[in-house]
C-alpha cells in the first residue's frame, strides 16, 4: 500500500496560486539586509569561507553560528555572528577545517548548540564537536564518530547535521541527550542510515538501514539527506531522496515513520512521490520536515509539480503537506513551483520549511524568481511565505542587484529571532563572490 494524495484542481494550483501571488505583491514589501559577503579574503582562498549552504543555529543571546562547505584551509570552515550591544551583528571565523591530524572538512549542514556553548555538526565522514576556550581564543574539534569511507555497516556520507528530542519545540540542547543524523550511504544495504549517538560517551548506533526491505528500487526508500523531526512520543519522522519504488529508475523518494518496537525500530513508508501521472504530486523530497502542533507534516520535493520551465524536464518542485496515517498517509500540495512565467515563484526547493507559531510556512527555492543575471541565468532564486489562509507571496528575489550582491542559490533553512525576522544564506553571490565562490549571511522581515 501507499499513501493517498490530494490534488487540487489545475485552476486552483495556477490560477489560484497566481491570485494569491496578487494579493502578496500588495502586501506590504519585506525588508531585506545582506549581513555578511564572504570570501572578503579570496587571495587567501576565501579565508574567511565560502559557499555557506547550510542553516544557521542561533543561541539564547541570539548570536548565529554556521559552516562553510570551502574556503579557510580550502575544506571549510565555522563562523559566528556575535551580536553585539545595540543589535549589530559581528562576523568571525571560529575554526577552519584540516588544522589537525584527523580533520574533518567540508561540513555540510547546520550546527546544534548546547547550553555550555558547544557546537556539533556533521563534516566529510565524521561528527565533530567545538568547544571554545582554547589557546589564543581558538576553538578546539573533537571527533566524536568516525564512519568508514565506502559501504561501512554504520553508515557511509553524514548529511544534513544532527538534531536532538526538543529541537522542534526550541528547547535548548543540554549536552548529554543523544543526538540523530542520516548518512546518505553504507549500512545494511547501502541505501544509507538513520543513526543515534549516545550523550556522553557517544557510543555509534544504528537505527534504521533503508533499503532493506528490497524491490527493483528500495521500497522503503534510500538516500537521506537531512536528519529526521522527532515527535514528543519520540517517533522520527524524515525524507529519503530516492527509493520508493516509483519513478524509474532510482523512485521518486518517500516520506518515512521510524517508531521503536521494543529494542529495535520499525519503519512504515508513510508516502511514496511520483504516485500519480508525471510525478503531479512531486518527487525526490530534500530538507527537514516541520511538524505543527497536530504531527502535521511540511515539506518539499526539489522535483515533480507541473513545471512551466523548460530547463527541469523532472518537474521543478512542490510544497507538500502530509497527515501521518501509517500507509494511508495524505498528502496535500500546497503550491508548485515554477507556475508562474519565467519561474518567477520560484524553481527547484533545496531545504525544508520553516513553520511559525502562528501557522506561515516560509522557504526558499535555489534558482527562479525571473532575475536571470545569476552565474546559470536559471535566476538566483527567491524566499516565498504561505500564509495560514493559503496565500502564498514571494518576499524577496535574489540577483536584484548587479552582480547578485545581495546573494544567490539559497539552500538553508529559516531560523526566526523574537521579533519575527528570518536569518539564512545563500551558497553564492554576495560582495566578493567570484564563479562558485562567495555566499552571503541575510535578514529578512516579513
Amino acid at each position: 500500500m501507499r499513501g493517498t494524495v490530494r490534488t487540487l484542481t489545475a485552476a486552483l494550483l495556477i490560477g489560484g496560486m497566481a491570485l494569491a501571488g496578487l494579493a502578496g505583491s500588495a502586501a506590504q514589501a519585506a525588508k531585506f539586509k545582506v549581513l555578511h559577503s564572504l570570501c572578503e579574503s579570496h587571495h587567501l582562498f576565501c579565508g574567511d569561507g565560502s559557499n555557506p549552504g547550510s542553516s544557521l543555529a542561533m543561541d539564547q543571546a541570539g548570536n548565529f553560528f554556521g559552516t562553510t562547505s570551502t574556503g579557510g584551509q580550502g575544506v571549510g570552515t565555522v563562523f559566528e555572528l556575535e551580536r553585539k550591544p545595540g543589535g549589530s551583528l559581528k562576523f568571525k571565523t571560529l575554526y577552519r577545517f584540516c588544522t589537525q591530524g584527523i580533520c574533518g572538512h567540508n561540513p555540510n549542514g547546520p550546527l546544534v548548540i548546547d547550553t555550555a556553548g558547544n557546537l556539533y555538526g556533521t563534516a566529510s565522514n565524521l561528527v565533530f564537536e567545538l568547544s571554545p576556550g582554547g589557546k589564543r581564543g581558538l576553538w578546539t574539534e573533537r571527533v566524536i564518530h568516525q564512519f568508514c569511507n565506502n559501504n561501512c555497516g554504520d553508515g557511509t556520507l553524514p548529511n544534513g547535521g544532527l538534531t536532538y528530542a526538543g529541537s522542534s519545540a526550541g528547547a535548548p540542547y543540554d549536552g548529554v541527550s543523544p543526538l540523530y543524523g542520516v548518512t546518505q550511504l553504507g549500512g545494511t544495504h547501502n541505501g544509507g542510515t538513520v543513526f543515534e549517538l549516545t550523550g556522553g560517551t557517544w557510543g555509534e548506533s544504528v537505527l534504521y538501514s533503508f533499503c532493506s526491505q528490497g524491490g527493483s528500487n528500495c521500497t522503503d526508500g534510500e538516500h537521506p539527506l537531512a536528519p529526521p523531526t522527532i515527535d514528543q512520543m519520540g517517533n522520527l519522522f524524515g525524507t529519503v531522496l530516492d527509493g520508493g519504488n516509483n519513478f524509474s529508475p532510482n523512485g521518486a523518494g518517500a516520506v518515512y515513520e521510524l517508531t521503536l518496537n521494543g529494542s529495535s525500530w520499525a519503519e512504515t513508508v508513510l508516502y511514496r512521490f511520483c504516485s500519480l501521472s508525471k510525478c503531479a504530486d512531486g518527487a525526490r523530497p530534500l530538507g527537514r520536515l516541520a511538524m505543527d502542533s497536530l504531527g502535521t507534516l511540511f515539506g518539499v520535493t526539489q522535483n515533480g509539480g507541473h513545471c512551466a520551465s523548460h530547463l527541469h524536464k523532472e518537474g521543478c518542485g512542490v510544497l507538500f503537506k502530509l497527515v501521518p496515517n501509517g500507509e494511508q498517509s495524505e498528502e496535500t500540495l500546497l503550491h508548485v513551483f515554477c507556475s508562474k512565467k519565467d519561474c518567477r515563484d520560484g524553481d527547484l526547493p533545496q531545504s525544508g520549511p520553516l513553520l511559525s507559531s502562528s501557522g506561515d510556512l516560509f522557504g526558499s527555492t535555489a534558482f527562479g524568481g525571473g532575475n536571470d543575471i545569476d552565474q546559470r541565468s536559471f535566476g538566483g532564486g527567491v524566499i516565498y511565505e504561505l500564509a495560514s489562509d493559503s496565500s502564498f507571496r514571494v518576499l524577496h528575489r535574489f540577483c536584484s542587484l548587479p552582480n547578485c550582491a545581495d546573494g544567490e542559490d539559497p539552500e538553508s533553512e529559516f531560523v526566526m529571532d523574537a521579533l519575527g525576522s528570518l536569518y539564512a544564506t545563500t551558497n553564492l553571490g554576495g560582495n566578493f563572490a567570484e564563479d562558485s565562490s562567495g555566499g552571503t549571511v541575510f535578514r529578512i522581515t516579513p
